[in-house]
This record gives C-alpha cells, sequence and structure tokens, in this order.
C-alpha cells in the first residue's frame, strides 16, 4: 500500500510537473530604469521639478531681492500651491474612526495635470516589458498570473503615484546666503531711504526759507544724495547679482528634490508591481521544488 501510495504521488507530482519551467528569473535583478523613468513621467515629476525650480527663485526673489521691489511678489502665483504641493511632507493626522472610503478625502489630492496618452501607452509598454522578462520562460498559466499580478488596477496605481507625490517634502531649509543679503538689502534700503528723507527736510527747510544746517558733503556731492544714490544702484546691482545666483541655487534644488521623487516613485514600483511580480515567481518556484522533492 505504502508503495502504491507513493507511485501514485510520483506520478501524480510528474504529471503537474510538466506545467511548470525548469527555473525562474531573478525579478530583483531586471533592469527597471525604463519602468521607474516612465512611472516618474506619469506621477507627473518633470511639472513637479519645474514648479520646484520656480518656487526656489520666488522665495529667493523675497528675500534678496532689491528691497523697494518685493512687494511685486505678490504678483507672482505660488506653483506649489497651484499644484496643492506647498503642504508636500506634511500630512494631516487622520482620524482614528475614518471610513476607508474618506481617506482619500483626508490626504488630499494633488492637483497635477493627468498624464497623457502618449504618457499612458508609454508605461504601459514598459509595465508590459517588465512582465515579459519576469516571466520569460514560464508556462501560458503562471506568465498570465504575473500579468495579472503586475495589472493591480491604473486607478490604485495613479492614487500611489499621487500620494507618494504629496508626501514627499518639495522644500529644504532656506539657504544662508539669504539671511546675508537679506540683511544687506535691508540695510541699503535704510540708507537709501535715510538719504532721502534727509534731502526732503532740507527742500522743506529751504521751501520755507528756514536756516538751514551745514550739509557735509563728498567732493561736490552732498552725503544724503550720496546715501541715496549708492543705496538705490547697490541695492539693484545686488538684487541682479542674487537673481542670477538664485538660478543656480534652483538647479541644485531641482536636483535635490529629483532624487526624491525618484525614490518615492521606486517605492511605488517595488509595492505596485515588483512585489507582486516576485511573489508569483517565488510561488512558482516553491511549487517547482516541492514537486521536484516529491518526485523523487
Amino acid at each position: 500500500a505504502r508503495q502504491r501510495l507513493e507511485a501514485d504521488v510520483r506520478t501524480s507530482a510528474a504529471r503537474l510537473r510538466d506545467d511548470l519551467a525548469d527555473d525562474e528569473v531573478q525579478v530583483d535583478r531586471l533592469p527597471r530604469a525604463e519602468l521607474d523613468a516612465a512611472l516618474a513621467r506619469a506621477a507627473g515629476v518633470p511639472i513637479v521639478l519645474d514648479a520646484v525650480a520656480r518656487d526656489y527663485r520666488r522665495e529667493a526673489f523675497s528675500h534678496t531681492s532689491w528691497i523697494f521691489a518685493r512687494w511685486t511678489r505678490g504678483f507672482a502665483a505660488d506653483p506649489l500651491r497651484r499644484l496643492r504641493l506647498d503642504r508636500a511632507g506634511r500630512r494631516p493626522p487622520i482620524p482614528v474612526d475614518i471610513e476607508g472610503g474618506d481617506v482619500r478625502a483626508v490626504l488630499g489630492r494633488s492637483s497635477i495635470p493627468a498624464p497623457s496618452v502618449s504618457t499612458v501607452s508609454a508605461v504601459d509598454v514598459a509595465t508590459r516589458s517588465f512582465v515579459r522578462s519576469a516571466a520569460e520562460g514560464l508556462p501560458f498559466r503562471w506568465e498570465q498570473a504575473v500579468q495579472e499580478a503586475a495589472n493591480g488596477g491604473e486607478g490604485a496605481l495613479t492614487d500611489a503615484l499621487d500620494q507618494a507625490i504629496i508626501a514627499t517634502p518639495l522644500r529644504a531649509h532656506r539657504p544662508a546666503w539669504w539671511h546675508v543679503v537679506n540683511a544687506v538689502q535691508w540695510f541699503l534700503g535704510v540708507v537709501a531711504l535715510g538719504g532721502l528723507l534727509w534731502l526732503a527736510v532740507l527742500y522743506v527747510l529751504g521751501f520755507l526759507q528756514l536756516p538751514r544746517p551745514d550739509t557735509p558733503a563728498v567732493g561736490i556731492l552732498p552725503v544724503p544724495a550720496v546715501m541715496l544714490v549708492l543705496g538705490l544702484l547697490l541695492g539693484i546691482l545686488l538684487g541682479m547679482l542674487s537673481r542670477w545666483w538664485a538660478k543656480v541655487g534652483s538647479r541644485h534644488r531641482r536636483t535635490v528634490i529629483g532624487k526624491r521623487l525618484s525614490e518615492a516613485v521606486a517605492a511605488v514600483t517595488d509595492e505596485r508591481v515588483i512585489r507582486p511580480v516576485t511573489e508569483v515567481v517565488e510561488r512558482h518556484r516553491t511549487t517547482r521544488r516541492n514537486l521536484d522533492e516529491a518526485r523523487a
């Protein structure tokens, strides 16, 4: 009886083993750069990075520009606020008694434009290419299972990417040179304003034909005029220099935030694509090994 049972096990194992491959692909070793890049474009990472660079230049202008021109900052729209990312990385606490359907409402959604048709197609092509590489050599049923695992729902993937962007901090500490230039600009502004007020007082005294105090001079120019001219010219020149330096800083900020967003998108790729595919391939590996052991 034992021999008959062993023979039945070996026969059944051999029959089932015919429906399995002889080897599996190491999913974690497959190239994924194309897939990550496609998902990053679908998540709107290029749009977010452009907004980050503009936000840096806007903030730099408000701290380092000519002191009498900063009021114009109010006319420039906040690029991150337009995308509803001005509070990115600072999620509100989720109530304990919240319903599952209300989670998205609490976490919020960004206003990043929906991906174009070409971008969606690129994601589909990259996903299919990765799935084909992961399912290479597997029987049809297992290949189908890998495809179903990777297609966990387009809406779920879109939501996951959006939440990954929202959870990523898009701002960093203000550079030290902002504070230094800001202090210098305020000093120059006070000097220019002091010279203007000094000249105004002298003008009023002359208009009223009242005796005016002696005004110190630098050569042939009175000190108030020198204060006014130097304060204005140096402030404008420093503002122009700061604007050029802010462009350099915005490129650096774009690189830093780009790395953060790449890591966030890669985490979504791991969670929504790599891990489900790996689980199916590992099930195939476990099944194959168990059947080989039973067959032996």
